[in-house]
C-alpha cells in the first residue's frame, strides 16, 4: 500500500512537473480557445478629492502612470541640408507655443536621414538637424527648466519603418515629441 510520507521528497517539484505537463498538453494539442465571451472591463470610477489634496493629485497620477505627450510634430528637410524652412520654422514655435502651454517638461528630439549617403555622413547629417531643431526650441520654449534629449538615427529609421518602400523626402526629418511628468 502507498503511504502518504513516501510523497514528501518529491513535494517540492510537484508545481514543475504540474507546469511541465501543462506545457506537454500545449505543445502536443494546442493551446486551448476560449469557447465563452471575455467579460467586458468594468466600468470607470469617478473619485472625489478633497480640495485640500487636489494640487497633489496631478503629480500623484503622472508618477504613477508615466509621462504624457503635451505635444508632438515632424519637419522635414531638403536633401543634404541642416537649415530649415520658414513653414518649418513657424510649424516649431506653433509646436514650443503648445508645449509651453500643456507644461512641457521634456522634449525630445529625434533626426533622421535618406539613405543617399554613407551612414557617418547620414548620421551626422541626422545629428546636425536635430541640433538646428533644438537650438530653435529652446529660443521659442517660454519655460526655462525644459530638458532636452537629443538623438541622431542616421539612416536606420527610415519613415515608412522596416519593410515600406523607401520615402527618401520623408526619412529627412526631425520628430519632436514634448512630455509632462
Amino acid at each position: 500500500m502507498w503511504s502518504e510520507p513516501a510523497l514528501w521528497p518529491f513535494a517540492p517539484t510537484l508545481p514543475l512537473i504540474g507546469m511541465l505537463v501543462t506545457t506537454y498538453l500545449v505543445l502536443a494539442i494546442g493551446p486551448a480557445t476560449l469557447t465563452e465571451p471575455v467579460a467586458a472591463e468594468p466600468p470607470a470610477r469617478t473619485v472625489t478629492v478633497p480640495a485640500e489634496q487636489a494640487e497633489r493629485v496631478p503629480s500623484a497620477v503622472a508618477a504613477v502612470a508615466g509621462p504624457a505627450i503635451a505635444a508632438d510634430t515632424t519637419v522635414w528637410f531638403a536633401s543634404g541640408h541642416t537649415t530649415l524652412a520658414a513653414d518649418q520654422r513657424r510649424e516649431l514655435r506653433e509646436f514650443a507655443a503648445r508645449a509651453s502651454a500643456e507644461g512641457a517638461s521634456l522634449v525630445r528630439v529625434a533626426g533622421h536621414a535618406d539613405n543617399t549617403g554613407p551612414d557617418e555622413v547620414n548620421r551626422t547629417v541626422s545629428m546636425e538637424r536635430a541640433r538646428t531643431v533644438e537650438s530653435l526650441l529652446r529660443d521659442a520654449l517660454t519655460r526655462t527648466d525644459v530638458t532636452f534629449e537629443v538623438s541622431a538615427h542616421g539612416s536606420d529609421q527610415p519613415a515608412g519603418g522596416p519593410g515600406a518602400p523607401r520615402d527618401r523626402a520623408a526619412d529627412r526629418r526631425v520628430e519632436v515629441v514634448a512630455e509632462t511628468w
